[in-house]
């Protein structure tokens, strides 16, 4: 086993070769197919609720290397921009005396 498999899981690269085959190694977001099968190391598997111990098929995506990035960093820091709005507006409203 080696420490990718041991993280994840008995059984989770087979899991996640067989999800590709199903995707076809076609990227779910953008529809990115990989001219040679050398190049679907570009391929991969993306858990949609961030938790890298929940292989439910509900909960993996196959992204391209690209939409991979846009969706976890790009999302990931819209949403932290929404968290720090709201906190901001929460603590305005708080301090005019609004309340909660």
């Amino acid at each position: 086993m080696n420490s990718y498999e041991g993280r994840r899981g008995t059984g989770y690269q087979e899991l996640v070769r067989r999800l590709k085959e199903k995707a076809h190694w076609t990227c779910d977001r953008c529809g990115y197919y990989p001219p040679t099968p050398s190049d679907r190391i570009n391929i991969l598997a993306h858990h949609l609720d961030g938790n890298e111990l929940n292989h439910s098929s509900r909960n993996l995506a196959v992204l391209c290397n690209e939409c991979h990035h846009y969706i976890t960093y790009h999302l990931l820091e819209v949403a932290n921009l929404k968290v720090k709005a709201a906190y901001r507006n929460l603590k305005d409203s708080s301090n005019r005396g609004e309340g909660y």
